[in-house]
């Protein structure tokens, strides 16, 4: 790939999350900036700037975009406040106050909305819906229409995984040529792994969801050899502290099994990420819900270890292009179980591939892309180059 050269004067305003909030969009937009900033200004507006469900973050964004040649959100359905309709409508507003700046001066150039989380019709229905105080056939259509104009009002999607463009084309008729796929950046990790005769240590991290299939992960144990054992190792999600109290109840439940309990370590902390990926020998994502790339899948693979996940779409599409063959069905222990079996006898062949993965999701790589995909003036782009 041609390598970029810096060149002053561009800047870029990026909205988003960052440190010290611990999440996987802070930690995302932290490691984006670090890497722009090689090539160009970069101005920031995070959530030290505002509260959620900010009314004046419409006014914000559109201030600080002064004097920038592209403004580059970063959007979760829970990032910008909730209930997500009233997150939506936050950005939506200041999509449009952006717009209208475009159409009276012509700046800022470019406005790319980089969509973590990506919702399909039916999704989008059930998630946005939550408590919209309105009857059943006027909060769907709101919550479509404003769905709408998050992905028209952009000049550019960016999503991380091929499925996620997909949804967004064949579902919500966003043009092809407007949605690209930009591989989550992964940060360099050591890698170093084998497997040895001892105990074989099963990794699941991350904020506690009912979601990550912690059910399948504890009852696989139960099909595996004695030598397994399994670490759970995360925290309570600060914006969803109800859904991780639920799964945390469901993980005390599993574990009064006595046979299971003493094969189980829990540690509710936010745990560093540094010592729970060494500590592992596999990581798991038995997830039954995915609507987006994984941060976790990501860490795992920056830190060159292989993973068994489940066959949802999000997963398929990023893994299976390279030949990644150990996915379980979602929500079945005995799958999972022997996907983690057959995994350990070919454990060689699955490193070689999160190590080329490794490679290919470089951050030194992705911000190529996305420096490109912001159409700067002083940067070409190669015949070659492709952003998907």
């Amino acid at each position: 790939m041609e390598a970029l050269v810096a060149k002053g004067g561009c800047r870029i305003l990026v909205v988003s999350s960052y440190p010290p909030t611990k999440c996987g969009i802070a930690s995302y937009a932290h490691s984006l900036v670090r890497r722009l900033r090689r090539f160009v200004d970069v101005v920031l507006l995070t959530d030290r700037e505002w509260r959620d469900n900010d009314p004046l973050l419409p006014l914000k964004v559109l201030a600080k975009s002064r004097g920038c040649d592209v403004v580059h959100i970063q959007h979760e359905f829970r990032l910008y406040g909730y209930p997500y309709l009233v997150s939506v409508v936050v950005v939506v507003f200041a999509l449009a106050l952006l717009k209208l700046k475009k159409a009276l001066t012509g700046k800022p150039a470019k406005v790319i909305v980089t969509m973590h989380s990506v919702l399909g019709k039916s999704q989008a229905i059930g998630v946005l819906c939550e408590c919209v105080p309105l009857p059943s056939f006027l909060r769907r259509r709101l919550c479509l229409l404003l769905y709408g104009f998050l992905l028209k009002l952009p000049s550019t999607i960016l999503v991380h995984t091929p499925y996620g463009k997909r949804v967004l084309i064949e579902q919500l008729g966003v043009p092809s040529d407007k949605v690209h796929v930009i591989p989550h950046g992964l940060e360099p990790r050591s890698s170093s792994s084998s497997i040895g005769g001892g105990a074989i240590r099963l990794l699941m991290f991350g904020f506690l969801r009912p979601t990550k299939g912690y059910e399948a992960a504890i009852k696989a144990l139960k099909f595996l050899p004695s030598n397994f054992c399994l670490c759970i190792r995360g925290s309570f999600h600060p914006k969803s502290r109800g859904k991780s109290q639920e799964a945390y109840e469901k993980i005390l439940q599993l574990m009064n099994d006595p046979e299971l309990r003493r094969r189980i370590r829990m540690e509710l902390k936010f745990a560093s990420e540094t010592q729970a990926f060494s500590d592992a020998d596999i990581v798991l994502l038995p997830y039954v819900e995915l609507n987006g790339a994984s941060g976790v899948l990501c860490n795992a693979i920056s830190h060159g270890k292989p993973v068994v996940v489940t066959s949802l779409p999000h997963f398929e599409s990023v893994l299976r292009p390279h030949g990644y063959k150990w996915l379980a069905k979602p929500g079945d222990p005995a799958s999972l179980a022997n996907a983690i079996l057959d995994l350990i006898q070919h454990y060689r062949e699955a490193k070689r591939i999160i190590l080329r993965l490794k490679d290919a999701w470089s951050w030194d790589k992705i911000i190529q892309k996305i420096i490109r995909l912001y159409g700067l003036p002083g940067f070409t782009r190669p015949a070659s180059f492709s952003p998907v």
